[in-house]
């Protein structure tokens, strides 16, 4: 199934760090990216200060995969949130086996749940841009936090280490972004509620979801009208 890109170019070298605990594995990435100007990724076993999309707060407990990757590019890259959600649930269904599906623009979700999430931010700099894609996984956690779910992935360190070195060759080939056409339709195959009505919470309208661009924005349909939006939050009934 993999690549969804092409691997030509893909660099050579490239930098892991790793941690027992940090407040933002996305911070740390773009500190070591902007000392080392390279290509980076920043692995801790819990993070205190865990951030998602909309300045919310992700739920980081020890022992699941808080992990980012840092690079740069010449040019900025338009539905990177989108394409590395692809990566990530294809890693997922590879590697643990699970049939887990995607909520745009880049939740994870396993049996009505959000088992994961991804948060990617951008910087100027240089006449390059920096990009950061921080992950959030849950492979297990306790039943009392009923508003997460997770994989219900026993933890071990071996099985987690084999997933997070797949995660980081499927990751590496966006640094040159050569994406292969039919990645918008596999992202729709993995799309839970595609033909669905969803709630665009920004917009404060209901329409239905009809799928995504080679940019990664929504394509939606509200009274007969095609639109696309690029800025807005989405509920789906049933959904966590």
């Amino acid at each position: 199934m993999f690549p969804i890109y092409t691997k030509i170019g893909m660099p050579k070298k490239f930098k892991t760090f790793k941690y027992e605990i940090v407040t933002s594995t996305n911070d740390i990435c773009f500190e070591k990216c902007r000392l080392n100007k390279g290509t980076n990724f920043v692995i801790s076993e819990e993070q205190s200060d865990g951030r998602g999309r909309n300045s919310k707060k992700w739920f980081s407990p020890k022992g699941n995969i808080s992990f980012s990757f840092g690079f740069f590019s010449q040019n900025l890259i338009k539905g990177l949130s989108v394409q590395s959600g692809l990566i990530v649930a294809k890693t997922i269904q590879s590697v643990f086996k699970k049939d887990v599906g995607l909520k745009w623009p880049n939740d994870l979700i396993f049996r009505s749940k959000k088992v994961g999430g991804i948060l990617t931010e951008c910087e100027n700099r240089d006449n390059k841009y920096l990009n950061v894609i921080g992950i959030g996984l849950n492979l297990k956690i306790e039943s009392n936090e009923s508003h997460w779910g997770s994989l219900e992935e026993e933890i071990e360190s071996k099985k987690k280490q084999h997933f997070i070195s797949h995660l980081q060759n499927n990751l590496l080939v966006l640094t040159e972004n050569n994406i292969k056409n039919n990645w918008v339709a596999e992202w729709e195959g993995f799309c839970i509620h595609i033909n669905q009505k969803i709630y665009l919470k920004n917009l404060e309208q209901e329409a239905v979801f009809l799928g995504i661009d080679s940019d990664g924005s929504l394509i939606g349909r509200k009274d007969g009208k095609v639109f696309r939006s690029e800025e807005s939050s989405i509920f789906v009934e049933g959904l966590y």
